[in-house]
């Protein structure tokens, strides 16, 4: 394989597990067919990075839900951070609010 096509490795944390493995099924089996889909194509046209946060990403899962990863190009690594319900307060919990400046 050619370094561009070098799939991405996937990495997560027992938390997130979890977090997965607490979602209603149909959300679930969303939530897995995204995740495989990320070592392909770490970036999908139906995703949205995070304002002030580059290299990092979300996207909906239903209507409800939500998947947050980090990618890093050098390393060829998604790190999956958190997939659930959308709070208000998700991307402050997660490290990552908007600037005030």
């Amino acid at each position: 394989m050619t370094p561009s096509t070098t799939p991405y490795r996937i990495t997560y944390t027992r938390f997130f597990r979890q977090q997965l493995a607490g979602l209603p099924g149909h959300i679930k089996s969303l939530a897995r067919q995204e995740i495989a889909a990320l070592s392909a194509i770490p970036r999908p046209r139906h995703s949205r990075e995070l304002a002030g946060h580059p290299d990092w990403f979300r996207l909906w899962l239903g209507r409800d839900f939500r998947l947050v990863w980090h990618v890093d190009d050098e390393a060829r690594i998604v790190e999956l951070e958190y997939v659930g319900i959308k709070s208000p307060e998700l991307y402050e919990q997660l490290g990552l609010g908007r600037s005030t400046d």
